[in-house]
Parts: structure tokens; C-alpha cells; sequence
């Protein structure tokens, strides 16, 4: 096999998909995180969903999403300039007031991430 050319290599560019969000007043774009964000992700999620005393394994699982869906939606939901739609707190706001479309966004955020959170539910 032939070594690339610069020329050839293809420029890496993160998943992403337009979603329109009534609540929030209009479209956000959704991304995949890169892999810094995912190893982080990842590591703070395998620590969270370790039950503790007296919780199952579901009650830990559902306790990991505090922290953790905020977390996704700050990194993954961004206005047309590519910066955060808003901060980690003012996610857990907005999770709140519409559980619903903050689940939507992250579970598209996971989807883009490489990450099937319907599978994880399952097993």
C-alpha cells in the first residue's frame, strides 16, 4: 500500500446534525464529542454507575445521569458560531423545565458520539 499525500488525507471533521428545538426557540447543531471528551465521558460515567450503599444497579445508573447529561449537552449542543448553546448549570435548568427535548438532545449527542444508549438500557 501506498504511503498518503498530505494533499489526500481527508480532514477530520466531527459528526453533527441540525436539530430544531421549540423550546429553546430554534435549531441547535448537535456533534459528536471528540476523543478527549469521550475518554472523560467515559471514565466519569464507568465511576458514577457503581452502586452505592444500599442502590441497585438501576438507581446507580440513574443517579450517574445527573452529572453526566448536562456534561454531554454542554459539550455537544452548539449554536452556529460552534460554541456551547449553554453552561453545564444552565443545562440542569433547562433539563428541568423540558426533560423531554434535553433527553432528545442527548441521546442524539450520544448517537453522534458513538454511543447507543437504548442498547445500554437493555443489557
Amino acid at each position: 500500500m501506498a504511503t498518503l499525500e498530505r494533499s489526500a488525507l481527508l480532514h477530520p471533521v466531527l459528526p453533527q446534525e441540525s436539530v430544531p428545538v421549540e423550546a429553546l426557540g430554534g435549531e441547535v447543531i448537535v456533534r459528536g464529542m471528540d476523543m478527549e471528551q469521550q475518554l472523560r465521558f467515559s471514565s466519569m460515567r464507568r465511576r458514577l454507575v457503581q452502586p452505592q450503599e444500599g442502590e441497585t444497579a438501576d438507581q446507580a445508573a440513574e443517579r450517574a445521569g445527573g452529572p453526566l447529561v448536562p456534561l454531554a449537552l454542554h459539550w455537544c449542543v452548539v449554536l452556529a458560531d460552534g460554541q456551547p448553546a449553554y453552561s453545564e448549570a444552565e443545562w440542569r435548568i433547562i433539563g428541568a423545565m423540558y426533560p423531554g427535548d434535553a433527553i432528545s438532545l442527548f441521546n442524539a449527542a450520544m448517537r453522534l458520539s458513538g454511543q447507543n444508549t437504548q442498547a445500554e438500557k437493555k443489557s
